[in-house]
């Protein structure tokens, strides 16, 4: 079998998203989950919290209860997410990201700092008034996306629990009205705020909402999880409900948030190998140049550059527009090449005989200046076979070339080469 594989479960961990507006229960919802995992699928491992705000400093006191060691990184910075990420992996059961809103907010916010930082050093060295750039255009974000799908590999690969919360977002779409007939911007969907495609990235993505109870002052609200997303289609589609206790948080309490979600942690491969996708394979063999061009753009560069050195050398050996020398490039030409036209020449001969013959004509750019004269056209004409010959026979290693790698004028007087 070649590229392919038998398909096996290698979706060993969670990759969880939770979104939703303040006060939806987002970060009580991971807190409660990640004690959950810890305790029963990975033997009390401690559990890393990556922290924007201040939603850890609440949950200390929850942790120690159960007895599970929390180890915390303060920071919005991407850079260190992705270090928390790979050390969290050694020695962690779950890693908690609140909020990646921010930390997305940050990599921008970043970026134009270092854009606006290189246009006011480069207007300092020119000469020019430096005026900065107020926000982000579409030829920064490319940088951006490049560093933060670091952190996609990180999410989906890394052998660890992995639960990201993040703030929601708005999907604003255009609608026609049915009155007017006009198309008008309409509030759509929720979404997490963060870069553009990361929401697709979860394999379990919910949506926490604040429900009121009644319209009593000081009812209370229940924490609300839609489902927006399951990949293993045990709860897809469902909601629900988790009370706010009327007292302190109590040992044990993390289960109720736990039992709904239970499913899906049965159809993990609990204690195999997680791999979202292979990322020791790339595209990059697609763009081999130096400045990164495809293998096209490639290729015709350096056809370009073998007619001009074929080009000069020739130009070197016979200059002038004498017929003379005219007519011995035509014959070389000819001979080498087996056409007479300039536009089959470039359009139709292989760079491979381009190559070949480039070396043929550096032969007899070396014996004309090693001294050596050719008394005729025919003299010239059984060197050159000769030396396509040679050529030909080195670039396939010693075998004989087929007669479809070589111009009809080196097949022809094949036998009287090799006689000679």
């Amino acid at each position: 079998m070649g590229i392919l594989e038998e398909a096996v479960n290698e979706q060993a961990y969670l990759k969880a998203g939770i979104f939703g507006t303040a006060g939806s229960g987002k970060t009580t919802t991971a807190s409660h989950l990640a004690i959950a995992m810890a305790h029963k699928l990975s033997n009390g491992k401690p559990v890393a919290f990556f922290e924007t705000e201040a939603g850890s400093d609440f949950l200390i006191e929850r942790f120690k209860v159960e007895g599970i060691k929390l180890l915390r990184k303060k920071s919005h910075a991407l850079s260190d997410l992705l270090e928390v990420a790979k050390e969290a992996e050694k020695t962690c059961s779950v890693l908690i990201v609140d909020s990646i809103s921010h930390v997305w907010s940050e990599v921008m916010e970043a970026k134009l700092r270092a854009v606006n930082r290189a246009r006011e050093m480069k207007a300092r060295k020119e000469g020019w008034k430096f005026y900065p750039v107020e926000k982000l255009e579409f030829q920064h974000y490319a940088d951006i996306k490049r560093e933060w799908a670091k952190w996609t590999a990180a999410f989906l690969n890394t052998s660890m629990h992995i639960i990201v919360c993040g703030r929601a977002g708005n999907v604003w779409e255009y609608e026609t009205n049915e009155e007017t007939g006009k198309k008008e911007l309409q509030k759509g969907a929720s979404k997490m705020k963060a870069e553009g495609e990361f929401g697709y990235e979860p394999s379990l993505l919910i949506e926490m909402e604040r429900v009121q109870k009644g319209n009593t002052p000081g009812a209370g609200w229940t924490h609300r999880a839609h489902i927006l997303k399951d990949r293993t289609d045990t709860i897809n589609g469902k909601a629900f409900n988790f009370e706010r206790p009327k007292t302190g948080y109590k040992k044990g309490d993390w289960s109720i948030t736990f039992k709904p979600f239970e499913p899906v942690f049965s159809s993990l491969n609990i204690g195999g190998v997680q791999k979202t996708y292979d990322a020791t394979r790339t595209s990059e063999d697609l763009f081999p140049g130096d400045d990164g061009e495809g293998r096209v753009s490639k290729h015709a560069q350096i056809k370009t550059i073998t007619i001009e050195e074929i080009d000069g050398a020739l130009d070197a050996l016979f200059p002038g527009t004498a017929a003379a020398a005219k007519q011995t490039r035509a014959l070389i030409g000819e001979v080498v090449f087996g056409v007479r036209s300039r536009t089959a020449f470039e359009k139709t001969i292989p760079l491979e005989r381009l190559q070949i013959g480039l070396k043929v004509i550096r032969e007899l750019e070396a014996a004309i200046k090693g001294g050596r004269e050719f008394v005729d056209p025919e003299e010239m004409k059984g060197f050159l076979l000769k030396a396509a010959e040679n050529q030909a026979k080195a670039d396939f290693e010693g075998e004989k070339p087929v007669e479809d790698d070589l111009p009809e004028s080196f097949t022809a007087t094949q036998e009287t080469l090799i006689a000679n």
